[in-house]
């Protein structure tokens, strides 16, 4: 999995944000919030193949708990995982797998902020396009995502287990440079909405990954949520 260096920014009065890669031993914590937000979309071994793919990004939104020490000491996990978003690069196309926020912190700009981290690495990956699918019923991730741009380009129907049908979503012109101005435009208004719920976003460094390719299977991706 490739690996994204973060840093986070703290206020007095704002909640501490932090955006980094997920690791094996966050794994407890990824499965708690899958089974919360995703209804169970990846098991354990699953996201074990994510964080074994190297053209495969796996962020985790945390949060260090109220009063908790630096080593969660006070019975909590020093860091508590609070949204997560996966992206696979597939030759020249950032296909979102997952986006995720608890529900108690939902509707503030958190899913807003982890979409906008993973176009910032897609765009830094040499991506020139970004695709997902979504529950057609799922009409909060459809505004989301084309508050960023996305159209809808078709419909998978029945793509689901209960047969709800997906909604096929593109994002196109990544590598222009004109897109830099977008990412900038959206990080100033993204960090704009989380400073009125008094967080302070977390900032994203720059990658570099070599990027072999590969085919995707779609009987074992889930659509974005």
């Amino acid at each position: 999995m490739s690996n994204i260096p973060t840093d986070s920014f703290e206020g007095k009065h704002n909640r501490r944000l932090i955006l980094r890669t997920i690791a094996e031993s966050d794994l407890d914590q990824v499965l708690a919030l899958d089974q919360t937000a995703l209804g169970g979309l990846w098991n354990r071994d699953g996201y074990r193949r994510e964080l074994d793919n190297d053209t495969s990004t796996l962020l985790g939104l945390w949060i260090k708990p109220h009063g908790n020490g630096e080593d969660g000491s006070a019975g909590q996990p020093a860091e508590q995982l609070i949204g997560l978003g996966c992206t696979w690069f597939i030759v020249d196309e950032a296909h979102i797998t997952a986006i995720a926020i608890d529900p108690k912190y939902q509707r503030q700009g958190l899913g807003q902020q982890l979409l906008l981290a993973l176009l910032q690495a897609s765009r830094r990956q040499g991506m020139k396009r970004a695709t997902l699918e979504v529950n057609c019923n799922n009409f909060q991730a459809i505004a989301l995502y084309e508050k960023f741009g996305f159209k809808q380009v078709g419909i998978r129907k029945k793509y689901y287990s209960n047969g709800d049908s997906a909604s096929i979503l593109w994002l196109n012109r990544l590598s222009w440079p004109q897109f830099i101005d977008t990412l900038q435009q959206w990080e100033t208004t993204v960090g704009d909405r989380l400073k009125k719920y008094q967080w302070i976003p977390p900032s994203l460094a720059p990658l570099t990954v070599t990027l072999p390719c590969f085919s995707r299977d779609p009987d074992t991706a889930s659509g974005a949520t």
